[in-house]
């Protein structure tokens, strides 16, 4: 399947053109078509988002439709800045570490089946607000944190960054230094390097 460009993939090629050359060496281009959409993996007519927003809730969630397939109320804690939402347009599902920087990090290497149970596992998914989550987008714990549970988000970032394999960069493993985290196990990954 071709692979179109994207932002991400204009910020590679043009670092090529200028003469930096990655040592990483990214095969595709990031597309988040490439992990697919939210799955329902026990065709119950819930997806991720759905599960989560049901998992996570402190209280029982109404939904939006008879069949029960989309949530629509419920009460959500948010990690990243410490607040509660109850309408369940109000809240995104948060990659902790997003899908450009897995990508980035060594997932443009994996098979579709692999992308998408990257996207869709629960240990890597917070709900937060629609702004927190687009604030943070694409950006590594190197370059943002929340404003409160920083502790546990290093931690988790670890932890998914050891079960998939994926590399870290400088910034990161800067950042968990300065927040006395261990990047043991983690492969540091080169950096751009112009001529």
């Amino acid at each position: 399947m071709p692979v179109t460009p994207s932002r991400y993939c204009g910020k590679v090629l043009a670092a090529l053109a200028l003469g930096c050359v990655s040592l990483t060496a990214h095969a595709v281009c990031y597309d988040r078509d490439l992990y697919g959409k939210w799955a329902d993996s026990n065709d119950d007519c819930q997806n991720t988002r759905a599960e989560l927003l049901i998992a996570t809730s402190k209280m029982p969630v109404q939904f939006r439709d008879r069949r029960e397939c989309y949530v629509g109320f419920g009460q959500w804690y948010d990690q990243y800045n410490a607040t509660v939402h109850t309408d369940a347009r109000d809240v995104e599902i948060d990659h902790l570490v997003a899908l450009a920087e897995a990508h980035e990090s060594g997932a443009y290497l994996w098979n579709r089946a692999k992308r998408r149970t990257f996207a869709n596992d629960l240990e890597n998914l917070r709900v937060t607000a629609s702004q927190t989550n687009f604030a943070k987008g694409k950006l590594d714990a190197g370059e943002w944190l929340p404003d409160h549970g920083r502790d546990a988000y290093m931690q988790t970032w670890i932890a998914i960054k050891r079960k998939y394999g994926l590399s870290i960069d400088k910034r990161e493993a800067k950042q968990l230094r300065k927040h006395g985290k261990s990047a043991g196990g983690l492969k540091i990954a080169a950096e751009y390097r112009c001529r």
